[in-house]
């Protein structure tokens, strides 16, 4: 993609701006650790956000406005619309609202310095595999920081040290291998026997995370480097979403996720775009197909075929 926008005048032009663009936010993550690189290391992750958003005109959406018919709703039917509650209930629904901002720009300036300590950490992977107490530089990132300043004196280690720490780092390869995809507790325990059916289209059972009907093919999005695939009007179905993902959720007609619930990032997300979202459904992403046809029913937690 860089190749081809080097060849015109408007592609350098785009290049030029797209350089200031990650000098200024380049150090957003996809993912919160130092082990997976950020924007301004793997660029063409945001090409492949751009290329998803420039696919079609942004979709309209009416979330406001039926936020605000749920909030008059609530005010006309319940003490909280009358003297002296109101006043009280809308500061504090405006402040939690704004929380949500809030946390964002906290997320911004709390990552600013990632990618240094990720260079820096990968630095030291690349002397020590130069060494042989690494058998490649990623291998660092399973180590913890006393473990890695045991390095520090003599230079360069010992043979014991390096046996010590390369069985440390098998050990813990194969447990984390053995993690992969896995919820740190089943998402089935939050959902209420209400949101339970009989329906023989019913595949998947998840939480609430919000609500309304939508349906559309089903497109597996496992990380970012699958990001093009989304089309609008797609049904993004995910292992986990975070703010680096947040762009498909203007594209996508629902979102199913693997895991989380009500408060995690694709409910908020999806209840800010007024998309439906079922979440916990643990198998999404290995029992649904690309193309597949679904209904993504986000006020009770259910994925249907629809054809």
């Amino acid at each position: 993609m860089h190749s081809a926008l080097q060849r015109s005048q408007a592609g350098q032009d785009f290049l030029q701006n797209f350089s200031k663009f990650l000098f200024k936010y380049g150090h957003r993550e996809t993912a919160l650790t130092i082990s997976q690189p950020a924007w301004k290391d793997q660029p063409e992750v945001v090409l492949g956000i751009l290329k998803v958003l420039a696919a079609s005109d942004p979709q309209e959406t009416s979330s406001y406005h039926e936020w605000k018919r749920e909030r008059d709703e609530l005010l006309e039917r319940n003490a909280l619309g009358r003297w002296p509650l109101r006043q009280l209930f809308l500061k504090s629904l405006t402040n939690t609202r704004a929380l949500f901002q809030i946390r964002e720009d906290t997320h911004f300036y709390a990552t600013l310095a990632q990618p240094l300590v990720r260079h820096v950490a990968l630095e030291l992977g690349y002397r020590l595999s130069q060494v042989g107490a690494l058998d490649e530089t990623m291998d660092v990132f399973h180590l913890k920081l006393d473990e890695l300043e045991m390095f520090g004196n003599p230079w360069p280690p010992s043979s014991e040290t390096i046996a010590r720490v390369r069985a440390l780092i098998v050990r813990r390869r194969a447990k984390r291998e053995s993690l992969a995809n896995q919820p740190m507790f089943d998402p089935r325990l939050l959902v209420m026997e209400s949101q339970t059916s009989a329906d023989e289209n019913v595949i998947l059972r998840g939480s609430a995370g919000s609500p309304g009907i939508s349906h559309g093919p089903a497109r597996i999005v496992r990380d970012v480097s699958e990001f093009g695939k989304l089309q609008p009007g797609d049904v993004l179905v995910a292992p986990l979403t975070n703010p680096a993902w947040t762009p498909l959720f203007q594209r996508a007609a629902a979102v199913v996720v693997d895991t989380g619930g009500a408060v995690s990032h694709a409910a908020i997300v999806a209840r800010e775009y007024g998309v439906p979202a079922v979440m916990g459904a643990l198998n999404g992403t290995t029992q649904l197909h690309d193309g597949q046809w679904i209904q993504v029913d986000g006020s009770r937690g259910l994925v249907s075929n629809t054809k």
